[in-house]
Parts: structure tokens; C-alpha cells; sequence
């Protein structure tokens, strides 16, 4: 992400009515001092991320319904379930905390190379998308799962 994140004008709209620009930054200390704090897995990835999207909320209606999703790990720790992380931490996949989505109640994760994960309620690893951009336009327009 080191190119300023380029998205549909319908995409972009909704987030900066959620306070986002393209040349937004934010400090990660916050995120950084979370992740050592609880023993996460933290990514270069995840930072970039946060540097851009810390701290943003979309909420409904501007979200597909049931659908609204931000970019906070703290918000977001109480929905972690190491239990589905920790196979992929055991391969040699880290996956980092980054946020949640559908109505804030399933965590979002990041991998290494950008991917954007999550789980389902049954544990089940869903890509939301192949790097920030991508998972951001899919989760403003799929509905919730």
C-alpha cells in the first residue's frame, strides 16, 4: 500500500463521509502497544493498513445493510477466537487483527502479501479480498454474512 489506495468514486465517497482520505495518516502506536499487550501476531501488512484506516467506522445505512465495518483492533479483540487463528499461526501463516465487519461483529484479519481474511461463525476462512482496496469495495457491496 505504499501507492495511496485508488477506489470506485462510490467506494471513495463512503469513506470519506466516514473520515477518510486518500493522504490520511495515523500514528499505530496505539495498535502496536494492543498487539504486544495481548501477545498478537502483528504484520507490516496490518500497519500500513492502520496507518491509512485506524480509527475509521463506516456505519449503516452508508454500508450494505447489516454490513458496517471499521479499523480497529481494539474494538474488534473481543470477537478473536485464537482457536481458528492459531492453525495457520501453527503453518507459518501469521494473521493480524486489523478490524471487523458485518455490523462490527466478525474480526477481520490480514496476512502476509495484503490478503484480507475472516472467519465465518463455523470457522471457516473466507478471503474478503486480495489486498485493502479490494476487501473494502467487496464489503461495501456484498450483504453481511
Amino acid at each position: 500500500m505504499h501507492n495511496l489506495p485508488v477506489f470506485l468514486a462510490k467506494t471513495e465517497a463512503v469513506l470519506r463521509q466516514a473520515g477518510w482520505s486518500p493522504e490520511r495518516r495515523v500514528s499505530t502506536a496505539e495498535y502496536e502497544a494492543l498487539y504486544a499487550r495481548e501477545g498478537l501476531t502483528v504484520v507490516p501488512e496490518a500497519l500500513e493498513v492502520l496507518r491509512s484506516f485506524g480509527g475509521i467506522v463506516v456505519r449503516e445505512p452508508v454500508a450494505s445493510r447489516g454490513n458496517a465495518f471499521g479499523f480497529d483492533p481494539s474494538q474488534a479483540l473481543w470477537k478473536h477466537v485464537p482457536d481458528f487463528t492459531q492453525p495457520f499461526e501453527d503453518t507459518g501463516t501469521p494473521m493480524c487483527l486489523i478490524g471487523s465487519r458485518d455490523s462490527l461483529r466478525n474480526p477481520l484479519y490480514i496476512i502476509p502479501h495484503g490478503e484480507v481474511c475472516m472467519f465465518t461463525h463455523t470457522g471457516e476462512l473466507i478471503v474478503v479480498g486480495n489486498n485493502i482496496v479490494e476487501a473494502i469495495e467487496s464489503i461495501i457491496r456484498v450483504p453481511a454474512y
